[in-house]
């Protein structure tokens, strides 16, 4: 997407944390919303994968499995509890201020470990590998859940 329309690389998003009643919940909310975004997408599209299964439509349950998939693996690797992934701004939350700002002062040469990381992950496969567990779970979990409703139906 990026190269053909130049488009589809994550924009930062500013929040002000001054807007919030309790700016450390409030920032809490909004880490949780990226990710829970992406666990919704996951439950509907794995609902339409069961449903076109249903109907035996071919082709259609392949497409919203994989839209499933994707959208877990979005949400589990933005859990990531290192900045500046959303995992990050939950777990920081809850740490004291001095602590809180000291890591962040630092959260621009996290990120740059970070993308080295997953460089030489990328032979080891550690991180894609327990990243992969997860999401595999994860999506059992929703297609157990999503398949209540045909199996209610007896079918």
């Amino acid at each position: 997407m990026i190269l053909l329309f130049g488009s589809g690389w994550a924009k930062p998003v500013q929040v002000n944390a001054r807007y919030y009643k309790n700016p450390k919940f409030g920032m809490v909310l909004v880490a949780f919303a990226g990710p829970m975004a992406n666990v919704l997408l996951s439950f509907v599209a794995a609902f339409l994968c069961q449903l076109f299964e249903f109907f035996g439509i071919p082709f259609l349950p392949y497409v919203f499995l994989y839209i499933a998939y994707i959208s877990l693996c979005l949400a589990v690797f933005n859990m990531i509890p290192i900045p500046p992934f959303d995992g990050s701004r939950i777990l920081f939350a809850f740490l004291p201020q001095k602590y809180y700002f000291k890591i962040m002062q630092y959260e621009r040469y996290i990120f740059i470990g970070l993308m080295a990381l997953f460089i030489f992950d990328s032979r080891i496969g550690i991180i894609s590998n327990t990243i992969d567990e997860i999401v595999s779970e994860l999506l059992l979990l929703i297609g157990n859940v999503t398949i209540l409703p045909f199996r209610l139906l007896g079918v």
